[in-house]
Order: structure tokens, then sequence, then C-alpha cells
């Protein structure tokens, strides 16, 4: 059995890029990584509901707990993923395209739920869905927990609901079947979230840095913060985004009955190897 803990960075207002990130593995691995980081905060003289990722981020004096906090990242079988998507270009898709992206129903080509159009956020949602149960074996599942507020988690929950009990191509893929249940334990109490927390706003500094260089294929150097968070990646295609090319490759599949992950076009953004 599998837990994958995901965060998300972006969702403020006025954001260029939202991201859904964090790390997949199984109980055991879990179990130890929960220990390494406490004792990492301890060391410190920080407790579990200290942590908050952007705040510490803005704090030289930080520096030193933070890449501590990244190696004990590092050390253990549990592996990173990270779905981003450019806000402006999902904002620039007509109504009924985002409502479908976003877990919108399709029937005779006509978008007949409403979805959550105005909220980028359920796109990576999607993916990361997609994206990580294709790592469980046949048979098992994966149990998602993420760091979500009353904002979104209402629908973040409805729309897992409706994956899980209905047909639609948005919401068809082969290993879906693996989607276990869906949780929302609080981040101050959860050292698996709070590494969700650091790794998603990570990425999305990264994002917004290859942005403003006009370069996306290039991994963070591996001594750095991101670098070791992402130190176990296992595929490039683990740290994908979508932009307004890979949403209207997505969009002209839509009269196909079923929707996998090659169905699903993203853009290459780091390998983190």
């Amino acid at each position: 059995m599998l837990e994958a803990y995901l965060d998300e960075g972006g969702i403020h207002d006025g954001a260029a890029f939202c991201v859904v990130a964090g790390y997949v593995g199984r109980r055991n691995h879990w179990r130890h990584f929960e220990d390494a980081w406490k004792e990492v905060l301890a060391e410190f003289g920080f407790t579990l509901a200290d942590f908050h990722a952007k705040d510490w981020m803005k704090s030289d004096s930080k520096r030193p707990i933070l890449l501590e906090l990244a190696n004990a990242i590092s050390r253990y079988a549990i592996y990173p993923v990270s779905m981003g998507i450019v806000v402006e270009d999902f904002n620039s898709l007509t109504l009924e395209q985002r409502k479908w992206l976003t877990g919108g129903t399709l029937r005779n080509g006509e978008v007949k739920t409403s979805g959550s159009p105005r909220k980028s956020y359920y796109v990576p949602f999607l993916l990361c869905l997609m994206r990580i149960t294709t790592y469980s074996k046949p048979g098992n599942r994966v149990h998602f927990l993420l760091g979500l507020d009353r904002t979104f988690s209402g629908y973040a929950r409805a729309l897992y609901a409706q994956i899980k009990t209905k047909k639609s191509a948005r919401t068809e893929w082969v290993t879906k079947s693996a989607l276990g249940d869906i949780l929302f334990p609080m981040a101050s109490e959860t050292a698996e979230l709070q590494a969700a927390d650091l790794l998603s706003h990570l990425t999305y500094l990264h994002m917004v840095e290859r942005q403003k260089e006009g370069i996306w294929q290039v991994a963070p150097p591996p001594n750095s913060l991101l670098g070791l968070c992402l130190k176990n990646s296992r595929s490039k295609w683990d740290h994908v985004f979508a932009n307004k090319d890979t949403m209207q490759e997505t969009l002209e599949k839509t009269s196909v009955g079923s929707v996998d992950l090659a169905d699903n076009p993203v853009a290459e953004f780091q390998s983190g190897t």
C-alpha cells in the first residue's frame, strides 16, 4: 500500500504558476522519514508546528536546517512528484474548456458538470493522481493525503469521489483502480506534508526562475535545496507542467472514449537527475 502526500504552491492571487507536489512511498519508509524529520527539527530547537516552508525560505538563518531537512528527505525511499500549470494559459481558455480540464464530465460533446473553471489547481491535481497511480502494483492502492484548506478541499474530495465512481473521458485512465482513500491531515502535525510543502514551494520558485530565463529543461544543482528534494526522482515525467499548447493538445482528444497519460500532453520541466 502506497501513501502519497501532496501540497500546493501558487494558489494565491496573481501567481504565475500553480504547483501540486509531494512524495509517494510505503508506510514503513514514511515512518523512518518521519522520525528523521522530527529529529532534525528538535536538533535546531523546533517542533513540527513551527515549520513553514515559505516563511523559512525567506530567512538566511534557516538555511542550515532546511539543508538538513532536505538531506533527510533524500535518505529514504520516498519519491518526488511535481506537476505545474501556467495560470495565465489556463485562464486564456474558454469557460467550457476550463470546466472539462478540471473534471467536468463530457456527454455528446458537451460539458454536463461544472468542474472548477476558476481554479487551475485541479489540473496538476489530476495529473498527480494519474502519474502516481502508475507506480502502484496491480491490486494495490494508493492513499492520497493533501494539505489543503476548505477553499480547495471540498471540490478535491468531490472530484476524487467522482473519478472513482463515474466514467468520464477526462477522469478515465488505465491505473485509476489504484485510487485508495483521500484524507486532509493537519500539516502542523504531519512531517510528510511538511516535506511536500517544501517541495511545492521550491518547485514554484524554480518555475518562476525558469520562466524568467526562458529555458525550461534545466535540472536544479544536485546540492541545492531543490536538487536534494528531487534526488530520488524516478522519471523525468514525474516533474512536468501544462501550458497552453499541451492543454490544447489534450482538448483535441476529447472525442476519445478514454484518456490515458499519453492523451494528457505535458511539457518536460525538471528531472532532478
